[in-house]
């Protein structure tokens, strides 16, 4: 049992650019407010790098979960992939980005959950029920950090 969801977005700016905006982890931690979680960075400065790691931990389902993610793939100004977890869940973080145009680029962001554990498998399994709602919860919430992120650009 896994748990997939994928959001798609065009920005109004070239691949470069936009690779450039977000392939800064730090960067858009700080300018995307994120309410009950906390993501310290473990491993790495500066823009993401493949081994770059980030502490997280969240309060979910009644419960504190710790775990941490990290920069296993990244293939500049296409891709960066990000797997990690907790206890619980793993999780595979997908970024993929294409021109379109000289000026608009295509954005892909996919999140894959996978049960690590029965509390995983409890936990995952209501989420499949309601998956649409969280897709559609997902699509708001990465049009919403690229808008935060390219707010400012020319």
């Amino acid at each position: 049992m896994t748990l997939h969801l994928t959001a798609r977005t065009t920005i109004p700016a070239p691949l470069e650019m936009c690779w450039d905006r977000f392939v800064d982890i730090d960067a858009v931690l700080e300018r995307v407010p994120h309410k009950r979680v906390d993501i310290v960075r473990s491993v790495g400065a500066g823009p993401a790098c493949v081994g770059a790691a980030w502490q997280v931990s969240l309060h979910f389902a009644g419960r504190d979960h710790h775990g941490q993610l990290v920069v296993t793939e990244l293939t500049p100004p296409q891709q960066c992939r990000l797997q990690g977890g907790t206890d619980s869940i793993k999780l595979t973080l997908s970024v993929d980005m294409s021109a379109v145009s000289e000026v608009v680029t295509a954005l892909v962001v996919s999140a894959e959950g996978t049960p690590a554990s029965l509390s995983g498998r409890l936990l995952l399994k209501p989420l499949q029920i309601i998956r649409p709602a969280i897709e559609a919860k997902f699509q708001d919430r990465v049009a919403w950090v690229v808008s935060r992120m390219m707010d400012d650009a020319p």
